[in-house]
């Protein structure tokens, strides 16, 4: 299957006939502005311009273009935000239809398509009794006033944002009132533990150690460490929403207890904001501020800056023979420099994990997602996600049939396969563990073809270990296999 293939289309409809464009082009669809501001000297079908939060959007009368007949008023005319090489223009349609994936079979791309035609084809549903015209974008984006790539000011912050390099990603958290991040790279292992030992050799921030698959790892109390309470050293100091962050700060594993994980971001270097430091104890430690929004700040930390040598050397020599095992230095080396994977493990029902590389970011569960006819059972909307549109999936119902209650800890995984986005509402999110091949276990045949359909989401299991220092069985589950079944049913 191609890439044309898996193309997904939102179709929409004018003056009787009905229209698609790709959903990757689509920024998102809202409800008719009462009026434009008109632009003199403009063609007749430019309707003039309005204000999308900050954002001047030209809008064109596809009926103009199209020559369609006028037809009735539609009630609630849509506007299709329309973008391509950074600039945008609305699209007025009568209503939205439904959302669907390209098929070859259905679809007839014209061979002989005039210059300035704005339909480059059709796709012929329900054994050709139902047509949907393909728009071109390029065409579009070409006729007369609207805003050409080598003079709008979209276009330079398109060139801008092509020039920023790869995004990106870290681990949000919580300590106090305040967010703060770390590269994913940087981290090696997120746990929920039930209690650390050992707090009799606990000195200044450090509130104990753990024994992390035969490596001794000091616990910092961040908080602590940032000076917003006193070390928590109580034998349940772990408990709740609380997690340990394991980093490998220089030579040595460090453990860091903070109050809540909170999501995967993206970002680029460039939307780093330098800010003030009142202080200039730990200033090193500080890469960098993150907005999101209006409200919510994240500081980015440098983990190599969070502790001293002095302070390492301090913590790591009070905990050095906590552990005695018979290993050599050499097998200790061994164990130290395992090649280990990161997994996020979540529930639907039961657990899962899947390789944190292959997750693009976690999102809290949405409600403002854009509706269309028709869409396939398993798909709660489609979510415009800075400028991306998300089919958004819910993974109960896609496998179990029954739709997710929506819950304080419902979260949304995004994922992008192939040109493919899309997101999986999964019950909750529940940590980052790391393991290597070796720990995974193959599942039966008949496991994978009874609960998933004979597809390729689900093929290994591998043993993690809860809070309560139970181990249970865990399922992986592949992007590939989820994004071929999310099609598969759409088709």
């Amino acid at each position: 299957m191609n890439e044309e293939e898996k193309e997904i289309f939102a179709s929409f409809l004018l003056s009787g006939s009905e229209f698609a464009l790709s959903v990757s082009f689509v920024h998102e669809v809202i409800h008719s502005p009462s009026s434009f501001t008109p632009m003199p000297l403009a063609p007749k079908y430019f309707l003039g311009l309005f204000n999308l939060r900050g954002l001047i959007i030209p809008v064109v009368d596809l009926k103009v273009i199209l020559k369609l007949e006028g037809g009735e008023k539609s009630p609630e005319p849509k506007v299709a935000i329309v973008e391509y090489h950074g600039n945008y223009v609305g699209l007025l349609f009568d209503s939205t239809c439904e959302v669907f994936k390209s098929l070859v079979e259905e679809r007839s791309d014209f061979q002989d398509q005039k210059a300035g035609s704005v339909v480059k084809g059709v796709f012929k549903k329900d054994l050709g009794r139902r047509l949907i015209q393909i728009l071109n974008i390029s065409e579009l984006f070409s006729l007369q006033g609207i805003p050409k790539e080598d003079t709008s000011a979209n276009a330079l912050r398109e060139r801008l944002k092509n020039s920023r390099g790869k995004k990106r990603q870290g681990i949000s958290f919580n300590v106090g009132d305040a967010h703060f991040a770390f590269e994913i790279n940087e981290i090696r292992e997120i746990l929920k533990l039930h209690e650390v030992h050992n707090t009799a050799l606990s000195i200044d921030d450090c509130i104990g150690a753990i024994d992390l698959r035969g490596l001794t790892v000091p616990i910092i109390d961040f908080g602590s460490l940032l000076g917003y309470r006193k070390p928590d050293r109580e034998l349940r100091a772990t408990s709740g929403s609380r997690r340990i962050i394991v980093m490998k700060v220089g030579n040595e594993f460090i453990g860091l207890m903070v109050d809540s994980i909170e999501s995967i971001i993206s970002f680029y270097s460039d939307e780093l904001i330098s800010f003030p430091l009142l202080t200039t104890a730990r200033r090193e430690m500080f890469i960098g501020c993150i907005s999101q929004n209006e409200e919510t700040h994240i500081l980015l930390l440098n983990c190599q800056k969070i502790l001293s040598n002095e302070e390492i050397l301090q913590i790591t020599h009070g905990h050095a023979k906590l552990y005695n095992t018979a290993d050599t230095g050499e097998e200790f080396n061994k164990k130290k420099n395992l090649i280990r994977q990161k997994f996020i493990t979540f529930s639907i029902d039961q657990d899962y994990a899947i390789n944190i590389g292959e997750v693009k970011e976690i999102i809290e569960r949405s409600s403002d997602l854009v509706q269309a006819p028709n869409l396939p059972k398993h798909c709660s909307g489609l979510l415009n996600l800075r400028g991306t549109m998300i089919m958004i999936v819910d993974a109960r119902q896609m496998y179990m049939n029954k739709k997710t209650e929506e819950g304080a800890e419902n979260k949304i995984l995004i994922f992008e396969r192939e040109g493919f986005h899309f997101g999986l509402i999964v019950d909750a999110v529940h940590a980052i563990v790391t393991f290597t091949d070796s720990d995974k276990m193959k599942l039966p045949n008949a496991v994978c073809k009874n609960k998933f359909s004979n597809s390729t989401e689900l093929v290994e299991a591998v043993h993690v270990k809860s809070a309560d220092d139970k181990t249970k069985i865990v399922l992986i589950l592949e992007s590939k296999g989820i994004a071929d079944k999310i099609q598969a049913l759409a088709a």
